[in-house]
């Protein structure tokens, strides 16, 4: 996906990470981890 959006992986980890680390994304949640990046690649 970060590939296709032109989103650098590691950036995008560590955004994850501080989104979990403020209980924005639940720890371990892949389907929330995949739709934010879902909503990267849109734009909003």
């Amino acid at each position: 996906m970060n590939d296709d959006f032109g989103t650098d992986t590691m950036e995008t980890g560590c955004t994850m990470a501080v989104l979990m680390d403020a209980r924005e994304l639940e720890f371990g949640n892949s389907e929330g981890v995949l739709a934010l990046l879902s909503e990267i690649g849109k734009g909003t």
